[in-house]
């Protein structure tokens, strides 16, 4: 992973774009790909479509996780637990979210047994995660708040001062702004706008990451 510095409370690791690396293993050729992925379902669908495009490999196993609660990994015919665990494992010894790493294999002629098989596909998905280059994400909480005209420079001004930033407005009767806030900063945000308005102020909440 090119880049080793630490990250902020409320920031996590991506990868910054699309990876790949090829190795070859007593004449069997493997095919490491990093993709990033939001979600459970973009994950599924970018699996679906290198495997897809890599129709004719004999395996196409692989791993994602999108947070700590949305991961899945998959063996694809390998003998259970040499291929999908592997891939997942460094996957999470390298610190980053919302990725998938898909690794193609073409049979070559000789069978790499258990150990053989965890040790390559482990090496393929290190390979791959080494020359992966990251982008700092920031996990926010969106906000939706309503309120009179006469508050918008206040919401402003604290949306600025708390780092948050507005994603969508309008006005009408009354203003409605959708605004990201970090996860961190999202009770106290609450609450003063809270304060500085003198309650006239609705919020309604939403996650989401930036």
């Amino acid at each position: 992973m090119q880049n080793n510095a630490k990250v902020a409370q409320d920031q996590f690791w991506v990868p910054a774009d699309t990876f790949s690396t090829e190795m070859k293993v007593k004449g069997s050729k493997f095919i490491s790909q990093i993709v990033p992925v939001a979600t459970k379902k973009s994950a599924e669908q970018e699996y679906s479509k290198i495997k897809n495009f890599f129709y004719d490999a004999t395996h196409n196993c692989f791993a994602y996780i999108i947070d700590e609660h949305t991961y899945r990994f998959s063996d694809d015919g390998e003998p259970s637990g040499t291929a999908g665990r592997p891939i997942y494992e460094k996957i999470k010894s390298a610190g980053v979210l919302e990725v998938l790493c898909v690794i193609t294999r073409y049979f070559g002629g000789t069978k790499l047994g258990t150990g053989g098989l965890v040790r390559a596909y482990s090496k393929g998905a290190e390979q791959v995660l080494q020359k992966m280059a990251v982008k700092v994400k920031v996990l926010t909480v969106k906000r939706t708040l309503i309120f009179n005209y006469d508050h918008e420079n206040t919401v402003r001004r604290l949306l600025h001062t708390l780092q948050g930033h507005l994603l969508e407005s309008d006005y009408s009767d009354r203003i409605r702004m959708e605004v990201a806030i970090p996860c961190s900063k999202a009770s106290y945000f609450a609450q003063t706008i809270t304060d500085l308005t003198h309650a006239d102020v609705t919020i309604y909440d939403e996650h989401r990451r930036d």
